[in-house]
């Protein structure tokens, strides 16, 4: 099967940049009018996609390709870590590591990069699929300060510290 092209993207869909939606230019199928929202199948993980020519294309790498003309290299991130925010100013090309590093604490009260052990809380950081150990602290806040550190350190604008 054929990859799509720029400009079969173009001719299928117009780009609102203020919602960061696309709209169906053509009826593709019946349910489908001219001017309706493309993309209301939802994959696991939250992320629009939509069927073309019996393939799903996630929207937020349709709306890449829409702007920039070209499939992004790599992944792409949604900065405010929201899967259906697919503004162009919201996305990003990364790495999995930098998309580790934006992702949001998974464990419910308790602060990112910090876990306890045997009453002493303990921090660590996961950088291009290798464990760093940062040490062992007195409080889960010295513990996450320690994780909030070499997340910016190695990770930057990608670091998220929620």
């Amino acid at each position: 099967m054929d990859e799509l092209t720029h400009g079969e993207v173009r001719r299928l869909f117009d780009y609102d940049s203020a919602l960061g939606i696309l709209r169906w230019k053509v009826r593709v199928r019946r349910s489908w009018a001219p001017g309706s929202i493309a993309g209301s199948e939802r994959s696991s993980k939250g992320y629009g996609q939509v069927g073309i020519r019996r393939r799903y294309y996630r929207l937020h790498q349709l709306v890449w390709f829409w702007v920039y003309g070209e499939w992004p290299v790599g992944e792409l991130d949604h900065i405010d870590r929201d899967p259906t925010n697919n503004r162009i100013e919201n996305l990003r090309v990364a790495t999995d590591s930098q998309q580790s590093a934006n992702r949001g604490n998974t464990r419910p009260g308790r602060l990112k990069g910090a876990y306890e052990r045997k009453g002493k809380w303990r921090s660590g950081i996961r950088v291009d699929g290798m464990r760093k150990w940062l040490g062992t602290f007195d409080t889960e806040e010295e513990a996450h300060e320690a994780y909030g550190r070499a997340a910016r350190e190695h990770f930057g604008e990608y670091a998220c510290l929620g």
